[in-house]
């Protein structure tokens, strides 16, 4: 499914990758502070602790959603394919994607 996928054939799929592995940065920075492995001295610093992990999580996410575009009109694939199926199915039908759902783009 992906070896056909447009994401692929356009040198994409990096930042697929990316924005992944920061998003499981920052979810894993909010369990180890959650579990209580990681501890600060401070409430303070606690707390800037999981605000750091929800915008890390956070910017991961925000960065795939717009970052990954149809090199043809600019489209925000990932974007547009969470907003159509929505967070259930969108992974799937995202790899699916042979050409842009908007210009009809291939490469």
């Amino acid at each position: 499914m992906f070896a056909q996928s447009l994401i692929r054939r356009t040198g994409q799929g990096w930042k697929l990758l990316v924005g992944w592995l920061t998003s499981a940065l920052g979810l894993v920075l909010l369990a180890l502070i959650v579990g209580g492995v990681l501890r600060t001295n401070t409430p303070a610093a606690t707390l800037g602790l999981l605000v750091l992990g929800v915008l890390v999580g956070a910017g991961g996410l925000t960065w795939t959603a717009v970052s990954v575009r149809c090199v043809a009109c600019g489209e925000r694939l990932v974007w547009r394919t969470i907003r159509t199926y929505g967070w259930a199915d969108w992974l799937p039908q995202l790899l699916a994607i042979r050409d842009c759902p908007r210009c009809g783009g291939t490469s």
